[in-house]
């Protein structure tokens, strides 16, 4: 998951399966600056088939 060109730079990005909070195998960047007052993050879920 991606969120791109968010101000101000507090977010919260959260994985949820059916409903319920995911915690585990959940990796995400540092928060990023664009250079232009906006900012991006990435989340990572980690699933095994």
């Amino acid at each position: 998951c991606s969120a791109y060109e968010f101000y101000p730079r507090e977010i919260k990005v959260t994985w949820l399966r059916n409903g319920v909070k995911v915690t585990a195998d959940v990796s995400s960047s540092e928060l990023l600056s664009d250079g232009d007052w906006t900012y991006q993050i990435h989340s990572y879920l980690e699933l095994t088939p």
